[in-house]
C-alpha cells in the first residue's frame, strides 16, 4: 500500500468511527484537525492544563465531559513563565471554582479506563450501544 492509500485509508476509518481516542494536544494535530468532534470527553481532566483542554473543545465541541478529581494532584507545569501566568490551574478546576458543579461518584470501583469510557459514552448517549468491552 502507498503513502496515499494508507492516508486514505486512515481518514476512512477515522469518520467511520463511533469513538476516537486521543491526547488532548494530539486532538489538533496530524490527521485529527481535519476532523470535528461534537461530543468530547477528556479523562484525568485534572491532570491536564488548561490550555492542553481546550484544544479537543475547539474541534466542534457541542457536549463537554470532564472526568477527574479536583482535590487531587494539579497538573505537573516545570515552566516557571508557565507557572507565573497561571497556567498551572485545569480547566475543570477553573470550572468548579467559578459554581459549575461536579458530579460526585458514590461508589469507587477500579475499572480500565476503556471501560469507564464506553459506559459513560453509552450513558451520555455518544454511543448507540457497545458490542464488546474486552
Amino acid at each position: 500500500m502507498d503513502k496515499a492509500a494508507a492516508y486514505e485509508a486512515k481518514m476512512l476509518a477515522i469518520r467511520n468511527a463511533q469513538v476516537v481516542c486521543a491526547t488532548c494536544v494530539g486532538a489538533g494535530s496530524g490527521v485529527l484537525e481535519r476532523f470535528r468532534f461534537t461530543r468530547v470527553l477528556i479523562d484525568e481532566a485534572t491532570q491536564a492544563t488548561e490550555p492542553s483542554t481546550i484544544v479537543p473543545l475547539c474541534l466542534g465541541a457541542e457536549q463537554v465531559v470532564l472526568v477527574g478529581d479536583h482535590c487531587q494532584l494539579p497538573p505537573t507545569v516545570v515552566s516557571e513563565s508557565a507557572e507565573a501566568c497561571g497556567l498551572t490551574k485545569p480547566l475543570f478546576s477553573r470550572l468548579v471554582d467559578c459554581g459549575v458543579r461536579p458530579f460526585l461518584l458514590d461508589t469507587q470501583c477500579v475499572w480500565r479506563p476503556c471501560d469507564v469510557m464506553c459506559v459513560v459514552a453509552c450513558e451520555l448517549g455518544f454511543l448507540n450501544h457497545v458490542d464488546h468491552v474486552a
